[in-house]
């Protein structure tokens, strides 16, 4: 029940708090003995120095299917098949055969291995690959060749001893003593593509986590905490959640409380239309869920009427209402979910997401223990799934990190043992981040 309070609740379990956790401290987290085992035996034959520096993918096959399959399967495990460089295709093309394909993933066909003038370039080709500044490991897949396969394994050593960026070695029906032979080489071969590209993607999404800002030092505002919230535990309404922002620091969309329909048309008016009214009571958190919220009101007739509409529907329903806040509508820009809470375990936690309307529906957020700095935020943004529509530009995140990395500190100084501080949306241009909606809810 009190999970379903905020947006935050539904959408932060305690399994995403342990993974954020375990992600900032560099932990390579599994779901299977068959992930650790595989992820492991990968790491044994990796050097240290040779961990993946990004998320882009080359992939080697001998046919077409296996490298269409392959593609598919980076996408799952959060890599990218890019396309190769323009100069890097013309350096390939002459060490392949006439029918191969110099594009990502790179399809040798099965003529390749069975001609020598074309297997004796093989190794070179796969080093202009390697060296193609968007590719940061490669997947080389095999598949039976057995006459072949004391060539094949040569160049499986051969690229494995001498490449700087990791390599992942399939091989898909392998011939007798194959993968033992790459094993007494230190190369960790798999028989199933599937398995070398799930390892390569957790082995990318540490060395990811590990490099990327995060944490920033603490910087506590003076807030005195007891001014806007004199209760031990609760909902805390909006227009107070607004007016502690507002103290710390953070802009809030410009509203005030009204209690008569008078009072909402005279506070409309100084604000500027057109404006929202939101019913405001301790009993109603999701005010549109409520019928307890107009937007875009005109003028201040339409204030004054919508005001008597929802007082009277609040009444109906049985609320009890400490008044409407008139608010000025914050318009365009992205909207974004902002959110924190107290972990019993890992301490104050920062959330951010897809805000508004489709927070719960899109379920995507990020989360991280607090303080964050302000790279540390701007990076939250960018691992969204919805980031490049929230944020098309990089430097468009600048003023949203900015409110997130202010917004974590605030949290971290917050006096409470447990408790959920939302504010969704804040909307956000490149010049700006307004908060729009805000709740506290206090549990201990």
């Amino acid at each position: 029940a009190r999970a379903a309070l905020a947006h935050t609740g539904s959408l932060v379990g305690e399994d995403r708090v342990f993974d954020a956790v375990l992600k900032e401290a560099g932990v390579i987290r599994v779901n299977s003995i068959e992930e650790m085992v595989d992820v492991c035996t990968f790491l044994s034959s990796l050097p240290p120095d040779r961990m993946p520096k990004g998320t882009g993918i080359g992939i080697i096959t001998f046919g077409g299917g296996n490298g269409v399959l392959a593609a598919d399967q980076a996408d799952q495990y959060g890599l990218t098949t890019p396309p190769l460089a323009p100069e890097t295709v013309e350096k390939l093309r002459p060490l392949l055969v006439s029918v191969a394909s110099a594009a990502n993933p790179v399809d040798l066909t099965p003529s390749t291995a069975f001609r020598p003038e074309a297997l004796a370039r093989l190794t070179d080709a796969i080093r202009v690959v390697a060296a193609d500044p968007a590719i940061h490991s490669l997947m080389f897949i095999a598949a039976s060749l057995g006459s072949k396969a004391q060539e094949i394994g040569d160049i499986m050593i051969e690229l494995h001893r001498t490449l700087t960026i990791p390599v992942s070695t399939c091989w898909a029906s392998p011939p007798k003593g194959a993968i033992a032979r790459l094993a007494q080489s230190g190369i960790a071969a798999c028989v199933e593509p599937a398995r070398g590209m799930r390892t390569m993607g957790l082995l990318t999404a540490r060395e990811k986590a590990v490099t990327r800002p995060v944490r920033a030092a603490e910087n506590l505002p003076k807030i005195d905490w007891a001014r806007f919230v004199p209760e031990l535990t609760g909902v805390i309404t909006e227009d107070r959640c607004h007016a502690l922002l507002a103290a710390a620091g953070l802009q809030t969309a410009p509203g005030k409380l009204a209690r008569s329909p008078d009072e909402a048309a005279a506070i409309a008016r100084d604000i500027g239309m057109p404006v929202v009214l939101k019913g405001i009571s301790v009993s109603v958190t999701h005010r549109a869920a409520a019928g307890l919220l107009a937007i875009n009101l005109g003028s201040e007739t339409d204030v004054s009427e919508a005001y008597r509409k929802l007082d009277a529907h609040a009444s109906a329903s049985g609320h009890k209402m400490d008044g409407f806040l008139v608010q000025g509508m914050a318009r365009g820009g992205s909207e974004l979910l902002v959110a924190a809470f107290r972990d019993p375990l890992f301490g104050t936690m920062v959330t951010v997401g897809v805000g508004g309307g489709m927070t719960e529906m899109v379920d995507d957020v990020v989360t991280q223990q607090a303080p964050v700095s302000h790279d540390g935020a701007a990076s939250m943004i960018a691992r969204l799934r919805n980031a490049n529509k929230l944020a098309p530009h990089e430097a468009s995140a600048n003023k949203a990190a900015e409110f997130i990395a202010a917004f974590s500190q605030i949290a971290v100084a917050a006096p409470w043992k447990r408790f959920t501080f939302e504010v969704n949306p804040v909307k956000w241009t490149q010049d700006r981040a307004v908060a729009v909606d805000g709740l506290l809810v206090i549990e201990e």
